[in-house]
């Protein structure tokens, strides 16, 4: 395993994470919506200027699965019913943009270095992530985070065996790009993890 740390903070759950690390009226992204309920939190906790929602969910299938943030409780869910779910939980907040498409496609409709911070939660295959998190530099601002899930798990909390690839992708991108560093983890079942540039 391969992570540049500086000053790595540890937080027990990713909500203590995003409120102490991300500030109010910023400009954010999410990619990997699935119900919402993640996206609702952040649009509560950061009250931001402008939020991107990204999710395949019904081109990625009939019905799609997920567990909780600890990786447990898992279940199916219909993908169409999820997309109107989180059009429902927005739809009259004017500044949250749900956008239905493969993450690597929408995103390069955000306008390039004006995110605050992006989490992402989509493809959990090496390559998929991979293309997510070198997308998101783009449109990510000087100083902002790169954050996401299910970077390793925490047996003390999840009790799958989940084998996702983001770990290898998020280590494989701090290789490819020595001015980012690990700053921050939350120990969720299924770890989150922040990157932020910083002095090489």
């Amino acid at each position: 395993m391969y992570i540049n740390i500086v000053n790595m903070k540890i937080y027990e759950t990713r909500e203590d994470m995003i409120k102490d690390l991300i500030p109010k009226n910023t400009v954010g992204c999410e990619l990997g919506v699935f119900t919402g309920e993640f996206a609702e939190f952040l649009y509560r906790s950061v009250s931001p200027n402008t939020l991107y929602l990204i999710d395949g969910w019904d081109l990625c299938g009939y019905m799609l699965f997920s567990g909780d943030q600890n990786g447990n409780g898992g279940c199916s869910l219909n993908a169409k019913f999820l997309y109107e779910l989180v059009i429902e939980r927005f739809e009259n907040n004017t500044n949250v943009h749900v956008w239905k498409g493969w993450t690597h496609e929408k995103i390069l409709d955000i306008p390039n270095s004006t995110l605050d911070w992006i989490y992402i939660d989509a493809d959990h295959n090496y390559e998929g992530c991979l293309r997510d998190l070198e997308l998101s530099l783009l449109k990510i601002k000087p100083n902002g985070f790169i954050m996401g899930h299910d970077y390793e798990i925490n047996k003390a909390k999840c009790k799958a065996d989940w084998n996702f690839g983001v770990g290898r992708a998020v280590d494989e991108f701090l290789k490819n790009h020595p001015s980012y560093r690990m700053i921050a983890k939350a120990m969720d079942g299924c770890v989150s993890y922040v990157l932020q540039s910083g002095p090489v």
